[in-house]
C-alpha cells in the first residue's frame, strides 16, 4: 500500500490504566472518529469481556470516521510483563506501578505457581508487554519491540518475536476484523509503551528533547547521547532506550493524575485549587499511592500528610496532593540539572493538562515555560500508525504555560521541606504495609 493511493485515516488504540481509548486521524491530525471505555481493574486482562470492549471502541471510533483505516498502531501502559500460552491467552500480566523489573515479577510469578499450582506450568510460554500482547490480538501473534524488549532482559521466559516500534508487525487477521469493524490485511505496528508513542509524537526523538508527561502517573526526563547516562542511577534515575537517537534520562513515578483522582473522591469540594497557595493551610503531601518508583525504587513507600490541625480544610488536602505531584517533578528535574541535562523549557502532554490547577502547578513548580501537546485519546499511537506507512504529518499545535515566580518560590521552600521526608518515614512505611498486607500465600497478579 503506498500514502498516496490510500484514503489517509490512521487508527491509534491505547490501552491505559483507567481504559481504552480508539482514534483516527487524517493525514492533517484532524480527529476523524474517537471512542473511549473504561476497563475496571477487576477485568482480567486478556478475558472475553476485556476484549469485547477494546473491540467495541476500535469498532466506535472506525464507524465514527466513516473511512478505511489505512494503518493501526497500539500504545499501553508499561513495562508491564504478560506472559502468553500457546493459546494465546494472558496467564500472568504484572504491574506497571512495581519497581520491580518485568523480569523480577516474572520470576516471583512463575515461583508461586510452581509452589502452588505446578500442574499450571506451561513450557510453551512467551513474554510480551501489553501493547505487544493487543497487537498478537490483532495479527494472530503476540509481538514485542524492541524498545519494550530491553526492560524484560533477564527474564526466565522467552520473548515474543521481537521489532521496531514502527516496523510493521503483521496485518489484522480475518477474526479480529469481524469484532473491530478493520479491513483484513491493515498494517498493524509492533506498538510500544504509551510513554515512548507519546514522546515520539512530542517530537521528542535525539539529544537535547526534553519530554514531560502527565496522566495517571509521571514521566520526564531528557534524552541525551549514548555516553552521558551513566550517573542515572546514582541520583535515582533511570536511562533506556527510547524511540529515537540516544538514551532517555529521567525518572517515572506511580502515581500523578491517580493521586488527584482519589483526592478528590475522598473530599469535598472546596475553594477553587487555583486561588489556594502552594502549601495552602501547612500542609505537605507525598503522593506514594502504590508505592513509588522514580526517585526511591520502593514498592512499599506509602503516600503522607504532614501538617495536619484542626483547621487543616479539604481544600488545603486537595491542594496538598496537587503540590506533591508538581514537587515530584521538580525533584526529578532538578536531580536532571545536577548531571547538567534539564533543559531550558519543556514539551509536554498528557490527560493531567486538562486539570488547570495541576498543569499550573507543575509549570510553577519546575519554574520553566511549558509547550503542551493534545495527544491523548489515542491521538499519539495514531499518528505513530502514519509514520508506519510513511505519512508526515505536521507537528501537533502547542499551547505554552508561564510559571507565576512567586508560586516558584514556594514551591521551593515545600522542596526544602519535603527533601528526605520519603526516607525519613521509611521505615514506618514499610511496617504499615506488612501491617496491612494479605495472607502471604496470595499474590496479587498470579494465578488463583
Amino acid at each position: 500500500m503506498t500514502a498516496g493511493s490510500s484514503s489517509n485515516a490512521f487508527l491509534g488504540i491505547d490501552i491505559g490504566l483507567s481504559g481504552v481509548r480508539a482514534c483516527v486521524i487524517d493525514r492533517s491530525g484532524a480527529v476523524l472518529g474517537a471512542s473511549a471505555a473504561s476497563l475496571a481493574p477487576t477485568v482480567c486482562v486478556g478475558s472475553s469481556r476485556w476484549w469485547q470492549t477494546v473491540a467495541a471502541a476500535v469498532s466506535s471510533a472506525c464507524a465514527e470516521s466513516n473511512r478505511p483505516v489505512d494503518a493501526v498502531q497500539v500504545s499501553a501502559y508499561g513495562p508491564v510483563p504478560v506472559l502468553v500460552d500457546d493459546l494465546g491467552r494472558a496467564v500472568f500480566v504484572g504491574s506497571v506501578t512495581s519497581a520491580r523489573t518485568p523480569a523480577e515479577q516474572v520470576r516471583t510469578s512463575l515461583d508461586a505457581r510452581t509452589a502452588f499450582r505446578a500442574d499450571t506450568t506451561s513450557p510453551s510460554l512467551v513474554e510480551t508487554d501489553l501493547a505487544g500482547f493487543v497487537v498478537g490480538y490483532l495479527i494472530g501473534h503476540p509481538v514485542i519491540d524492541h524498545v519494550s524488549a530491553d526492560d524484560h532482559e533477564g527474564s526466565p521466559v522467552p520473548l515474543a518475536a521481537c521489532g521496531d516500534a514502527t516496523a510493521l508487525a503483521g496485518g489484522v487477521t480475518p477474526d479480529a476484523a469481524r469484532l473491530t469493524g478493520l479491513r483484513a490485511g491493515t498494517p498493524v505496528g509492533h506498538g510500544s509503551i504509551d510513554s515512548w508513542i507519546d514522546l515520539h509524537a512530542l517530537g521528542i526523538v535525539g539529544p537535547g528533547d526534553a519530554g514531560l508527561l502527565l496522566g495517571s502517573t509521571l514521566v520526564i526526563g531528557s534524552i541525551v547521547a549514548e555516553g552521558d547516562a551513566d550517573a542515572a542511577t546514582g541520583v535515582g534515575l533511570r536511562q533506556c532506550r527510547h524511540l529515537g537517537r540516544g538514551r532517555f534520562l529521567g525518572g517515572w513515578t506511580s502515581a500523578a493524575g491517580t493521586a488527584i483522582d482519589w483526592v478528590e473522591d475522598v473530599t469535598t469540594a472546596g475553594e477553587p485549587l487555583e486561588l489556594l497557595p502552594p502549601g495552602s493551610g501547612g500542609l505537605l503531601a507525598l503522593a506514594h499511592l502504590r508505592g513509588e518508583r522514580a526517585p526511591i525504587w520502593d514498592d512499599h513507600a506509602r503516600g503522607a500528610l504532614v501538617g495536619l490541625t484542626a483547621t487543616t480544610t479539604a481544600g488545603d488536602i486537595r491542594r496538598a496532593m496537587v503540590d506533591a505531584v508538581a514537587l515530584s517533578a521538580l525533584d526529578l528535574a532538578d536531580r536532571l540539572g545536577g548531571l547538567g541535562h534539564r533543559p531550558e523549557r519543556w514539551r509536554a502532554t498528557g490527560g493531567g493538562f486538562r486539570r488547570a490547577a495541576l498543569g499550573a502547578a507543575m509549570c510553577d513548580a519546575l519554574g520553566q515555560e511549558i509547550d503542551v501537546a493534545e495527544l491523548g485519546d489515542g491521538r499519539a499511537a495514531a499518528r505513530s500508525a502514519a509514520d508506519l506507512v510513511g505519512v508526515m504529518l505536521p507537528p501537533p499545535p502547542m499551547t505554552t504555560l508561564v510559571p507565576d515566580p512567586a508560586r516558584h518560590e514556594r514551591f521551593r521552600a515545600l522542596a526544602a521541606l519535603r527533601a528526605g521526608l520519603a526516607e525519613l518515614l521509611a521505615p514506618t512505611s514499610h511496617a504499615l504495609a506488612a501491617f496491612g498486607s494479605p495472607s502471604p500465600h496470595h499474590l496479587p497478579g498470579s494465578l488463583p
